[in-house]
């Protein structure tokens, strides 16, 4: 049916065309290994990026900062000198005439 030859050169062009595919598939492997690497850095920097922005919230939500921010802005940040205190009688009844002030410290 086919001659030798016929044969020959149909053998190498099924191995010409099964290399270049290997060459191909080897390629695509490689490009995508450098995308998982470039995404693997991605997101290795924003897990470093969280971590700083967390640390950033959690300095500017300190007692100590909002107490600084709101005295700029106008704010009274004084504590109260004098507590209201209300008895409460065995019943569990409050007593309004009975609302003492305490000073505190």
């Amino acid at each position: 049916m086919f001659t030798p030859r016929a044969l020959a050169f149909f053998s190498a062009l099924a191995a010409f065309a099964l290399a270049a595919q290997a060459v191909n598939d080897h390629s695509s492997l490689l490009r995508a290994g450098y995308e998982i690497s470039s995404l693997e850095s991605e997101r290795e920097e924003l897990i470093t990026s969280e971590a700083r922005a967390r640390e950033e919230v959690g300095r500017l939500a300190s007692p100590a900062v909002l107490a600084l921010r709101a005295k700029e802005l106008g704010l009274a940040t004084d504590y109260p000198t004098e507590f209201p205190v209300v008895r409460i009688d065995p019943d569990r009844r409050v007593e309004l005439d009975t609302v003492v002030l305490v000073q505190g410290r």
